[in-house]
């Protein structure tokens, strides 16, 4: 058969020689073509029109069945299918070969003498991309073969340099996201998990330009700065750990709020080009002397809600940060307890906030945003701008606080008073947290240290043990006490924690160990902060929780029996118990010598 028409229909037209093919069609580089037909002359005729192409490879199929094989097992750049073949016909084939192709590109010319509509409309149906008629023309066909050639490589290059950019663009995330897991936790701060504080941080990419500090000071003040740097993304994101690292520094040290503002502008002017600068708000709460300090430099509009009800507002008066490298000095916003104009909220909104538009384009907007604000606090903000559909064109953080929920207990205060003869802290993230267990060196240090006997060294470890028990199953890791109701469920709840311990990738917890003096002599002071959810520790201290209800078990029992106090603070992510110590001669100084 000639492809099912009458072999009386040639395969070739015309006597051409090798030399009438023209250059361009002879220059081709290396290629693997496949031929497919059952009749072994056209085969021929098909070789010999073709094999003067320098560097290309001929093969053949004499049916569909056997080319189908051939694209399975070899790389092919381009088939000649005849139509109308025994076993299995060219349109079959084709599907096949196409179904095949994958990630790749193997163009399929058919080479018949079907002149029907129908049927060429077959061929275009079952994927081919081309026609040769019989009788073939060698400069025509040639000239398609080196065409669909040239195709198929421009879909590998295309294909190749697609990969490579998805190669590259896997690998830019991968380092957006190590930056960003090292801002995160440049800014992480226990501060914004206490009770007053609610936050929203929504970033329009991995990196944001947006950044929320918090500090609290020696003396007990607490910082709050929202900074936005220009636009978002890497660009806007680079000054963010020299920031944070500066901002927690200068609180650790006790300055007050123009000093901080100072060092930060200064630094920002020196690290980063005139183009990047940083717009911020700042606030300081002193709850110990009822007052709070606000400042504004080109942020929007930092708005707070008195008694009264009534809403008022701290413009920007000044530049952002990083403009210039001396500014006028930084005035602040003072509101008093005593002068009647202390807040019961203070809210701090970044500009994508107000300026995020929905699919319309329509704006969520500042009235919208301060209607909110007044009818529902940040959480309702957060729901509106959700069911608004904002579309994220730019970074979004949000700031809520209550100054009076906020406040620290005044035993918590009165300890500030109380002089530490030393202390330390140590920070585990969630790979320390994974590894070995740090209580027993850091028992056998404070004995060293203190000289304890092996009762206070035994008490001390069974304190400290049950603190960061307490605080990684129940606080980083969110386990249910409940789950140990019964012996079986022991065994699942030590099941679920091994699990849950094995899976963290996130969280901290904090270990601060001191030795102080008050008026009765020398105590020990652990504190123990985690970065979980919480609970409500006074419902649990009063007595009023289940016996199996989560964090009220045998545990907080057993620490108040052996501290001379425990406390929980915030939300209860923070736990301090202090036990005294047996007289020591160095106590006979007295609490007063501090």
């Amino acid at each position: 058969m000639c492809g099912g028409v009458s072999c009386s229909v040639p395969l070739v037209r015309g006597d051409l020689r090798d030399s009438d093919v023209p250059d361009s069609v002879k220059a081709d580089a290396a290629a693997t073509v496949l031929l497919v037909d059952d009749e072994p002359v056209n085969l021929q005729l098909l070789q010999g029109m073709l094999r003067h192409r320098e560097g290309i490879q001929l093969l053949t199929a004499a049916d569909g069945a056997e080319a189908v094989e051939q694209v399975r097992t070899r790389a092919i750049d381009l088939v000649l299918m005849d139509v109308l073949m025994p076993v299995m016909d060219g349109y079959e084939a084709t599907r096949q070969i196409k179904a095949l192709d994958g990630d790749s590109y193997v163009p399929v010319l058919f080479v018949t003498a079907l002149n029907d509509d129908d049927q060429l409309a077959r061929c275009v149906a079952c994927g081919g991309d081309d026609f040769i008629a019989k009788p073939v023309n060698r400069v025509q066909l040639n000239a398609r073969v080196d065409s669909w050639l040239r195709i198929a490589q421009v879909y590998r290059t295309v294909r190749e340099q697609r990969d490579s950019l998805d190669a590259y663009q896997r690998r830019t995330e991968i380092d957006q996201w190590i930056a960003r897991e090292v801002m995160q936790r440049a800014t992480a701060t226990p501060l914004l998990q206490g009770d007053g504080v609610r936050y929203c941080y929504w970033p329009a990419e991995i990196l944001s330009g947006d950044m929320l500090l918090a500090a609290e000071s020696p003396d007990g003040r607490a910082f709050f700065m929202l900074g936005d740097f220009t636009g978002h993304g890497i660009a806007a994101s680079i000054g963010t750990v020299p920031t944070a690292d500066l901002f927690h520094r200068e609180v650790a040290r006790g300055v007050d709020a123009r000093e901080l503002l100072a060092s930060v502008n200064t630094k920002l002017h020196q690290y980063l080009p005139p183009n990047l600068f940083m717009a911020a708000a700042l606030l300081v709460c002193d709850t110990a002397r009822g007052c709070l300090e606000i400042w504004n430099g080109g942020m929007p509009d930092v708005l707070y809600r008195t008694d009264d009800g009534l809403l008022h507002r701290v413009e920007s008066s000044h530049l952002p940060l990083g403009v210039q490298g001396h500014m006028d000095p930084f005035d602040m916003t003072r509101l008093e307890v005593s002068a009647g104009t202390f807040p019961d909220r203070v809210w701090i909104l970044s500009d994508g906030a107000q300026e995020a538009r929905n699919s319309d384009g329509e704006e969520y907007g500042q009235t919208r945003a301060e209607q909110a604000l007044m009818a529902g606090g940040l959480a309702r903000v957060e729901e509106e701008l959700r069911a608004f559909q904002a579309l994220a064109g730019d970074d979004v953080t949000m700031l809520e606080f209550r100054p009076e929920a906020a406040a620290e207990p005044a035993a918590d205060v009165a300890d500030r008073r109380v002089g530490s003869e030393w202390a330390f802290s140590m920070e585990l993230d969630a790979a320390a947290l994974r590894g070995p267990s740090p209580l027993q060196p850091i028992a056998d240090g404070v004995a060293h240290l203190e000289k304890l006997t092996e009762e206070e060294r035994q008490r001390f470890l069974t304190v400290l043990a049950e603190l960061y028990s307490n605080a990684l199953e129940h606080g980083v890791l969110g386990l249910d006490s409940a789950l140990k109701a019964s012996p079986d469920g022991f065994t699942e709840y030590y099941e679920t924690r091994c699990r849950a311990l094995d899976g963290l990738h996130s969280g901290f917890l904090r270990i601060q160990v001191g030795r102080g003096r008050d008026e009765r002599g020398g105590l020990l002071r652990i504190r123990m902060t985690d970065s979980g959810a919480g609970f409500d520790h006074q419902r649990v201290l009063q007595g009023d929780a289940c016996p199996d209800e989560s964090l009220s078990g045998r545990g907080i029992k057993l620490l108040q029996g052996m501290c001379d106090s425990l406390c929980y603070y915030g939300r209860g992510n923070l736990v301090e118990a202090r036990f005294r110590l047996a007289p020591r001669e160095r106590d006979d100084r007295g609490a007063g010598e501090d």
